[in-house]
């Protein structure tokens, strides 16, 4: 098949298709006038995703179009600065956004001294190839209960100092168990998850879209100014409950973006306070994870679930095994399993709340295994200590 040019590359809203068109050379004043805009902003969420939001839009604007060779080279700095900066102050990491900032103060003395009249260059970005897939063997629908380990995580469930909701589905046998997996907790960032569905349901090409970076920068690292920048380009809410609704996942919401720097028998049995009103539960983050991993492997059912096909359902599991096992995107399950395990993960903290939605790809094959833990004042160690138990009972 040939390969589509960048213009052609495509976002299909309902029954619209919206052509993400980079810019030709004539529009790249236009963007460097806005990016340098932004500089002058006050250091708080909502100057750091202007800034994120105008880099990007800078890179884009560069990446693939022909630009005069001094003013490309300087535009691609200036926003890569801008983004690095918004990432530092999203991540807590100060020494990025300074080394951000740096640059992009540099690139702007750059791109003033830039004659306009130079040959044109095209510019292509130099993103890592993502992780390999495992070897994918069986994709077993929810078939049975394991009425065993499912009294053994109610054990744990119900001894943990706070809340969890605890959910695993064995994708070799279809054997599921849960504890509390439909209850309500505040989703953090796990349902980020349904942005990237909403956006790979839309992308005809994904490795191959301006959106490529802001799903990695998702499932990487959890980013907020690259969720919120996808959240906009979706239309709002609408499309990503919308994906969550189709996928199965009906009890979790996605109702707007994030701060930056921030009729049937359901298993509720210990919800918590709900303090945001983005929600989700064990269950329906096992759900998405379902259909990633079964549409994969070419399951027909899941591609109708997720709106996906077999290439995106691998783009998005390759995007998970991505995630940076460091920090508090070490999650839950990681620094317990052995280095030569894969795992492809979804992690989601904030003050009172550290979760994990993971499949595991162990030596008895593939499970999925999803962690909700909320408590006031919890650590991280506390709750990677449930997340320990609960795979020490599937050994």
């Amino acid at each position: 098949m040939r390969r589509p040019t960048r213009a052609r590359t495509s976002l299909l809203l309902g029954t619209v298709v919206l052509t993400v068109a980079l810019p030709a050379s004539a529009g790249i004043d236009r963007r460097l006038a806005a990016a340098r805009a932004t500089l002058s902003l006050p250091r708080t969420s909502e100057g750091m995703q202007a800034r994120y939001d105008a880099g990007r839009a800078v890179e884009d604007a560069v990446y693939g179009s022909s630009v005069p060779g001094c003013l490309a080279y300087a535009a691609a700095s200036l926003g890569r600065g801008l983004v690095r900066q918004a990432e530092g102050y999203d991540r807590a990491r100060g020494s990025l956004e300074g080394a951000g900032r740096a640059q992009a103060a540099a690139a702007v003395r750059r791109a003033d001294a830039c004659p306009r009249r130079s040959r044109g260059v095209r510019l292509h970005r130099g993103l890592p190839r993502l992780p390999a897939l495992p070897r994918l063997v069986r994709a077993a629908p929810e078939r049975s209960r394991d009425a065993a380990l499912a009294s053994r995580l109610a054990a744990l469930g119900r001894s943990f100092p706070g809340w969890a909701g605890l959910w695993v589905h064995d994708l070799v046998s279809g054997r599921t168990a849960g504890w509390n997996a439909d209850a309500q907790f505040p989703a953090a960032s796990t349902v980020k998850l349904g942005v990237l569905l909403a956006t790979l349901a839309r992308l005809r090409h994904p490795a191959w879209s301006p959106l490529d970076y802001d799903m990695r920068a998702i499932a990487g690292w959890s980013s907020n100014p690259a969720a919120n920048r996808l959240f906009e380009r979706l239309g709002g809410h609408g499309a990503v409950e919308a994906a969550l609704r189709h996928v199965g996942a009906y009890r979790s919401t996605f109702p707007q973006g994030y701060r930056v720097g921030t009729s049937r028998l359901l298993d509720v049995q210990n919800p918590p306070p709900l303090v945001s009103g983005r929600i989700t539960t064990a269950h329906d983050l096992g759900r998405i994870l379902y259909a990633f991993h079964a549409g994969a492997l070419g399951n027909l059912r899941a591609f109708r679930l997720s709106g996906l096909d077999r290439d995106r359902s691998r783009y998005a599991l390759a995007l998970l095994l991505s995630a940076e096992p460091a920090g508090n995107n070490a999650g839950l399950l990681r620094p317990w399993l052995s280095p030569h395990t894969r795992i492809a993960q979804k992690n989601g903290w904030i003050e009172d709340a550290r979760h994990t939605a993971a499949i595991v790809y162990g030596r008895s094959g593939p499970r999925i295994v999803v962690v909700l833990t909320y408590a006031r004042g919890m650590q991280l160690t506390t709750a990677q200590r449930l997340g320990r138990e609960v795979l020490a009972l599937l050994r």
